[in-house]
């Protein structure tokens, strides 16, 4: 089977069954999510890795399922991050910080960067 894929051949299935094809999720842009990242405080705060400057913080897109040359993730799944967070997040810098500590890291922005965007108006929720 690895010797068809090295060829460039499609993988074979069982009769009847095909993989499972997953619709492609509407891309979300917004420039207003993306400006209100200005002068914000970095959401990420990476141990030993964060400037700290709100200076240089911009909406940082998370990694996710729209990985590729030229793709990011929806302006919903980003957060508030400076330029030193946002390169280690984007694999531009190394850091020694195990995968674990920046996931949770990314998932507490994510949480507190929603919640300043609903604070803003900038996200609302029906009820």
């Amino acid at each position: 089977d690895r010797r068809r894929h090295l060829r460039g051949e499609r993988p074979r299935h069982p009769r009847g069954v095909r993989p499972v094809m997953f619709p492609k999720p509407k891309q979300v842009r917004s420039g207003a999510l993306r400006r209100s990242a200005r002068g914000q405080n970095c959401c990420l705060r990476l141990p030993f890795v964060c400037n700290f400057d709100p200076r240089t913080t911009v909406l940082c897109h998370l990694p996710g399922h729209a990985r590729g040359m030229g793709t990011k993730e929806a302006d919903m799944h980003a957060v508030y991050g400076c330029a030193a967070c946002h390169a280690v997040i984007d694999g531009r810098a190394k850091s020694s910080l195990g995968d674990a500590i920046i996931l949770e890291a990314m998932l507490r922005a994510l949480s507190e960067t929603q919640a300043l965007m609903v604070e803003a108006g900038l996200i609302t929720v029906k009820e």
